[in-house]
């Protein structure tokens, strides 16, 4: 079921928190993970967005420790700025929001953040708010700032996201243009 779209990528429900596909969804010639999981939105949404690649993880709480993803029109790294929760600067748009590993999202999770208010955020995901979306989001969630250091609190669990990653160097694209693969990238045909 189509949730809602942001940036000209859609967003899927796979039903419920129970249900765990085992299909792999395939874009653009590449394997961007389970259908419909968080990680297969985050990876699909930075392909189409940035031209950037995820790296293979095991679970979205892992993605917090990423040094790099790939460009996928140069083949080459390109630097992750992760921004601890509560530590650091104030967030920002097109930045991927990392959750813990928790009794409800055994795996973490991982949302794009979509806008930054003074007071909030709001967030695009998958397998976390099974509902339509009202506008290029599925969640608001507040943001509070003390002595220059801003934390987003999830006032839907106990434990509040890990922080936020960046790709500084990465602009965004065009994202109906398709999208030219450096040699190096195997892919699907």
């Amino acid at each position: 079921m189509l949730q809602g779209e942001v940036d000209g990528v859609k967003a899927y429900s796979n039903g419920d928190d129970s249900y765990f596909s085992r299909e792999r969804h395939v874009e653009d010639g590449v394997v961007t993970g389970y259908g419909w999981q968080c990680v297969e939105f985050s990876r699909r949404w930075l392909l189409k967005r940035k031209g950037l690649l995820l790296p293979d993880i095991p679970t979205a709480a892992r993605m917090f420790a990423m040094p790099h993803v790939y460009c996928v029109v140069s083949g080459g790294l390109v630097p992750v700025v992760v921004v601890h929760n509560g530590y650091g600067d104030k967030p920002t748009k097109d930045a991927l929001l990392i959750f813990p590993v928790s009794r409800p999202s055994p795996f973490g999770h991982v949302a794009v953040i979509t806008g930054v208010f003074d007071d909030h955020i709001t967030i695009a995901d998958q397998n976390q708010h099974f509902h339509k979306w009202e506008g290029n989001y599925s969640a608001k969630m507040p943001l509070h700032v003390e002595d220059g250091k801003y934390t987003v609190i999830n006032v839907h669990e106990r434990q509040n996201p890990m922080g936020w990653m960046t790709f500084p160097t990465a602009a965004n694209r065009d994202v109906s243009a398709p999208i030219v693969w450096h040699e190096t990238f195997k892919r699907r045909q």
